[in-house]
């Protein structure tokens, strides 16, 4: 039964299905590694094209980050989203 116990806590975290007891994801866990870069970037006042260029990415790719990481925060604009950003960073 342990095994079986442990097996459904493993595949519950592996597609970051809360479990009773988990501590509140981290934007680590939630964002990709682009995402993560976007939203370092984006919480220091840059616009899209900013972003884009110091990512060396296209503007419009940035802007799918931005709408993927602002629903993946729960997050309407970027303003939340850096405050969230400001919130759990360690």
């Amino acid at each position: 039964m342990e095994g079986v116990l442990e097996d459904a806590l493993k595949l519950a975290r592996r597609h970051r299905i809360p479990v009773a007891g988990d501590e509140r994801p981290s934007i680590l866990d939630i964002l990709t590694t682009r995402e993560r870069e976007v939203l370092e970037v984006l919480v220091t006042g840059a616009t899209n094209r900013a972003i884009a260029d110091k990512l060396f990415i296209s503007e419009k790719t940035v802007s799918v980050h931005v709408t993927n990481l602002l629903a993946k925060l729960r997050v309407t604009n970027r303003t939340e989203a850096a405050a969230v950003a400001r919130d759990l960073a360690p």
